[in-house]
């Protein structure tokens, strides 16, 4: 018998798999986007503006019905009796879920809170996980809006939920479903301008199961404010009667006290704008980071347990302070005695004359930890000048100065005469005529000039 004759399976396998390879490549002729599944290109639609995703559709055949598929962010101005029919209309049309909806309501005589139900109860809305409610009265028209209940039928997919009023006042109250629905999902809350109770609101709060940031922004209705989260990781508050400061309501329900009770997660406390009396007290925060700001006088106590803050009763997990300050030195060592960790300092000065600033002064603060400070707002004034030197010869890590809030933007003159006066003055006191290099740079509240140190400041002084 002859020998069986054995062919190799490889390049007989090799050849299927060339041949499928081929069939599945796309055409030499297509742009590198055209290639792109279809899920990608949702993902990229569902990423751009509205405008920009609805535009999507004049592209080509294959884009026009992938935007009724897609997740965008919707924002719409609906002024009632006007806009609201055509905002229902829009959304009717949109087959796909939608991930973000913005709503401002803009209304006058005709508030029609009922229509706002209506909208917010679109079978497209169902499972919104992003959710911003803006209310926006004319001046004329009346300022008590009730809360839209029909908002709360998305706590259970609800992650970010952002309501605010442009005047008057947004009412909650024990009744509502947001005091007997859970948020499992909700990570982000902001109220802004809101009348709520004391109860109202800590019942709201003990049903956001995973909480990490939480604003409550010039809102009314309670004293105290009491947190227990073992998850929030931010907290941001400012006192309602900034804005009603003639409000007899106001008066009677002053926000007055915050106890951060039990906030393993804390990171971040910044309490803004108090127009009295401020008791901020840190029970349990062991991860308190960034804290402020804080204000000079007894308009800000801040306690650590049931005693004040002091340099026998220190806070060292703060790492960034800010300060809203008279001009005083002896005011800012006090607070740095008090946080003797700080590596950021952020200041506020109102005032013109500085008070003891030309001192020599030796604390941890200073000594081992300072690196950054900041200056807002800065106009170069001669006082401004001596505070700058004080840190200039007292902090001995300091890397660099920021001077915030510059109006108009400084020219390049300008900035080498500020350079000069300070370079002059720490020259005076620790011999380096060369110690710091101007950086003009633009800042969200208009030009920031930085000072960063070529050497060291802890030379020798005269």
């Amino acid at each position: 018998m002859g020998k069986k004759k054995t062919t190799s399976k490889r390049p007989r396998l090799a050849a299927v798999a060339e041949e499928a390879g081929s069939q599945q490549q796309p055409p030499a002729n297509l742009d590198q986007t055209s290639r792109l599944t279809d899920d990608l290109l949702l993902e990229i639609i569902t990423l751009l503006p509205t405008a920009d995703g609805c535009r999507t559709q004049i592209l080509s055949r294959r884009w026009r019905p992938l935007w009724h598929s897609a997740s965008p962010i919707y924002k719409a101005t609906v002024i009632p009796y006007q806009d609201q029919d055509l905002a229902v209309a829009i959304l009717r049309t949109h087959r796909g879920p939608i991930r973000h909806f913005f709503l401002r309501w803009h209304y006058g005589a005709f508030k029609d809170h009922a229509a706002i139900d209506r909208l917010l109860r679109l079978p497209v809305l169902d499972y919104l996980p992003v959710m911003e409610l803006s209310y926006a009265p004319y001046l004329w028209a009346s300022r008590n809006n009730p809360s839209p209940q029909a908002m709360f039928r998305f706590s259970p997919t609800m992650r970010v939920l952002i309501i605010s009023c442009d005047y008057g006042r947004i009412d909650f109250s024990m009744s509502d479903a947001c005091c007997k629905v859970d948020f499992p999902q909700l990570e982000q809350l902001t109220l802004k301008h809101i009348r709520i109770s004391e109860t109202a609101l800590h019942a709201f709060l003990s049903r956001c199961h995973v909480l990490q940031s939480l604003v409550l922004h010039h809102n009314i209705g309670y004293r105290c404010l009491r947190i227990i989260s073992p998850t929030l990781r931010s907290l941001g508050i400012t006192d309602g009667q900034i804005r009603d400061r003639q409000s007899q309501e106001c008066q009677e329900m002053r926000f007055e006290e915050v106890v951060i009770e039990n906030a393993p997660l804390l990171e971040r406390l910044s309490p803004r704008d108090i127009a009295k009396h401020m008791k901020i007290r840190l029970v349990h925060a062991p991860k308190l980071k960034e804290l402020g700001y804080l204000y000079s006088g007894d308009k800000t106590m801040v306690f650590k347990g049931v005693e004040p803050v002091s340099p026998t009763n220190a806070i060292r997990t703060v790492k960034i302070l800010a300060l809203n300050t008279v001009p005083n030195v002896d005011v800012i060592i006090e607070f740095l005695r008090c946080f003797p960790c700080v590596e950021k300092l952020n200041l506020v000065v109102t005032g013109r004359r500085i008070e003891n600033a030309q001192r020599d002064v030796s604390l941890e603060c200073l000594d081992a930890h300072l690196k950054n400070v900041q200056l807002t707002p800065y106009k170069g004034s001669k006082s401004q000048v001596q505070l700058i030197n004080f840190f200039l010869s007292n902090a001995k890590v300091l890397k660099s100065m920021t001077f915030a809030g510059i109006r108009p933007e400084p020219s390049a003159k300008w900035i080498a005469s500020q350079h000069e006066n300070t370079t002059g003055e720490l020259a005076f006191s620790t011999g380096h005529r060369t110690g710091l290099v101007p950086v003009a740079v633009t800042g969200t509240k208009g030009p920031v000039l930085t000072w960063r140190t070529l050497v060291p400041v802890t030379a020798s002084r005269y």
